[in-house]
C-alpha cells in the first residue's frame, strides 16, 4: 500500500515537473519573439539623432535629441534624460539611431540599430559649416578651460588648439591677453560661461570649443566668432527658454502620472 500511494506522489511531482517545464518553454518563446521583434523594429520605427555632447542637469548628464537625422533639419535639440537601451554612446560624435519610437517624455528610449556614428569628432564638421556659411571665411578652433593659471602677476586663460580635425588631445597653453567676443556670440563673456557652468539646472560643461578669428597664444586679443556645434545655449536668453520648456514638460510628465494613479485606483 506505501509502495502504491509512494508511485502515485513520484508520478504527481513527475507531471509537476513537465507543466512547470512547458510554462518555462512557453514564456523563454513569448520573450524571445518581443526581442526578436524589438531588434528588427516595425512600422512605427523611426529615425533619432542624438548630438555629440550632454547636458548635465542636477546630478545627471542628459542627451540632446532630435527627431529625424536631415542636416537640414533646423529643430531646436529636445533635452531627454531617461536611457536609451542599446546604445553605445561616445562624447564628441553625432549619432544616428533607428528607434522603436519617439518619446522624450518616456523613461527609455529603444534603439533598435545604430545607424550612422560621424567618423571624427564633430569639431571637424562644425569648421566645414562654419566655412560654408560665412562665405568660404577660414577659422581657428581652440578650448577654453574654466580654470585660469597665474603667471607672475597675472591670471592667464588656458587653451588649447585643435590642430587638425582628428587632433582630440589637450595641449594646453597660457594666454594673457583678452578673450573679445564678436558675431554671433557677442553677448557672451567668459565670466558669463563660468557663471553659466556654476548653475544647478543646465550647467555648462567646460570646456567650451570655440571659433576665432585667428589663433596666436602671444596676441594681445583673440576675437571669438562663434561656438563650435548646435549647442541650444549660445545666449543666456537661449538657455532661460530651454529651461522653460523642459521645467513645462516635466512638470506635465508629473501630472499625467498623478492622474494615471489616481484612475487605477
Amino acid at each position: 500500500m506505501k509502495h502504491h500511494i509512494f508511485k502515485k506522489i513520484i508520478l504527481a511531482g513527475a507531471m509537476l515537473m513537465s507543466v512547470a517545464n512547458v510554462l518555462a518553454q512557453t514564456s523563454d518563446g513569448e520573450r524571445q519573439k518581443k526581442n526578436s521583434t524589438e531588434r528588427t523594429g516595425s512600422a512605427s520605427g523611426e529615425c533619432m539623432k542624438v548630438a555629440p555632447y550632454r547636458v548635465k542637469v542636477n546630478d545627471k548628464l542628459c542627451y540632446m535629441v532630435k527627431k529625424g537625422y536631415s542636416r537640414k533639419n533646423k529643430d531646436k535639440w529636445d533635452l531627454y534624460c531617461g536611457e536609451i537601451s542599446n546604445f553605445y554612446y561616445r562624447d564628441g560624435y553625432d549619432h544616428i539611431l533607428y528607434i522603436d519610437k519617439y518619446d522624450i517624455s518616456s523613461d527609455t528610449i529603444l534603439n533598435i540599430k545604430t545607424v550612422a556614428t560621424s567618423s571624427v569628432p564633430v569639431v571637424g564638421y562644425a569648421r566645414l559649416k562654419f566655412k560654408s556659411e560665412n562665405d568660404g571665411k577660414s577659422c581657428r578652433v581652440i578650448k577654453v578651460s574654466d580654470e585660469k593659471i597665474q603667471i607672475d602677476d597675472k591670471l592667464c586663460y588656458q587653451v588649447a588648439e585643435y590642430s587638425s580635425e582628428r587632433d582630440t588631445s589637450s595641449k594646453w597653453t597660457p594666454f594673457c591677453g583678452e578673450l573679445n567676443f564678436t558675431g554671433d556670440v557677442r553677448s557672451l563673456s567668459y565670466d558669463s560661461l563660468i557663471s553659466l557652468s556654476k548653475e544647478d539646472t543646465f550647467p555648462l560643461p567646460f570646456p567650451v570649443v570655440l571659433f576665432v578669428e585667428d589663433y596666436d597664444s602671444d596676441a594681445d586679443t583673440i576675437n571669438v566668432i562663434g561656438m563650435v556645434g548646435d549647442w541650444p545655449f549660445c545666449s543666456v536668453k537661449d538657455r532661460n527658454g530651454a529651461l522653460s520648456d523642459f521645467k513645462s514638460k516635466k512638470n506635465a510628465k508629473k501630472r499625467g502620472r498623478k492622474r494615471r494613479k489616481s484612475s487605477s485606483r
